[in-house]
């Protein structure tokens, strides 16, 4: 059987961002989100069941990655945009899309993308 490689299947941030946090490998957290879902209330769960804690940080105001990073430069946090989530942890985005994404647009001749520019919608604090 072929082994799996969330990071290199389009469209698995929210298990890639999940994989990154918990440290279970990628078998485990495919079967969580699996069993799960990959809407927000279903990544939540996700978290619980690979042993991580999150919590919402209500009341942040929509705000670009650069603001976020300048306002929470310690903690892990669970990040999302209008089409994405990833992981913010002490000001650094750990966001393999990013990368793949702009290696993409610059061997293609394009600008990247400002990463730092993003506009994040929702935060969670990453306590286990």
């Amino acid at each position: 059987m072929k082994e799996l490689n969330l990071h290199s299947i389009p469209n698995t941030c929210a298990p890639v961002a999940l994989k990154y946090l918990s440290g279970k490998d990628d078998v485990e957290v495919t079967e969580a989100c699996l069993r799960q879902g990959i809407f927000e209330d279903e990544i939540i769960e996700a978290a619980k069941l690979l042993g991580v804690t999150l919590i919402k940080m209500d009341g942040m105001k929509p705000m670009e990655v650069r603001k976020f990073q300048k306002e929470y430069p310690i903690g892990k946090f669970l990040v999302t945009t209008h089409d994405h989530i990833f992981v913010i942890e002490n000001k650094t985005q750990v966001d393999p899309y990013l990368v793949t994404e702009n290696v993409k647009r610059v061997n293609a001749g394009k600008k990247p993308i400002p990463g730092t520019r993003r506009m994040l919608l929702e935060a969670w604090k990453v306590i286990g």
